[in-house]
């Protein structure tokens, strides 16, 4: 009310009302809580109003900006998580199928239809424990299991000498 007060006075005739008119209509948009052209243009007075005339719908729109950002901050949390999961499923399958190959090649050594003479269970089992002697590519913990689970074949076989010494690696 001031500064519609302060612009009727104004010195400069450029800076006052033009018109009677436009004093009533600044006047009556004071009244009803509408931005008055005595105060300017700015932002944050034009938005100060009509958060001021529009409580609920204000809330409203602010509660859904709130839920949107609460949305997508979950979407990016599970797609971090989904990214990880894939990363430690794509590791195992590698773990997996490197070990497989290790298996295959074993078996392959036995296989008549290659040239190679027929294997005893026993010289198959002392070619994969060779063979696991010289892989460095398995990690540490796949690597104590196959020569667990040798020496554990090897045992069965009363191969005990064999079986104790890929139980010490």
């Amino acid at each position: 009310l001031i500064r519609i007060t302060l612009k009727a006075l104004c010195v400069d005739p450029d800076e006052r009302y033009q018109s009677v008119g436009d004093l009533v209509a600044d006047l009556e948009n004071f009244l009803e809580g509408q931005p008055v052209r005595a105060r300017g243009r700015s932002r944050g007075y034009r938005a100060a109003k009509f958060l001021r005339r529009n409580p609920v719908g204000s809330a409203m729109a602010a509660l859904l900006v709130a839920l949107l950002l609460g949305i997508s901050a979950l979407s990016a949390h599970h797609a971090q998580e989904l990214r990880e999961q894939m990363a430690r499923t794509s590791a195992e399958n590698r773990r997996a199928e490197h070990i497989t190959n290790l298996l295959i090649e074993s078996f392959t050594e036995a296989d008549p239809t290659r040239g190679h003479a027929s294997l005893s269970t026993r010289d198959l089992l002392l070619k994969a424990a060779e063979r696991l002697e010289r892989d460095d590519q398995t990690a540490p913990p796949d690597l104590a299991r196959l020569r667990l689970a040798v020496a554990s074949v090897m045992a069965r076989l009363s191969m005990y000498d064999e079986a104790l010494s890929q139980l010490d690696q």
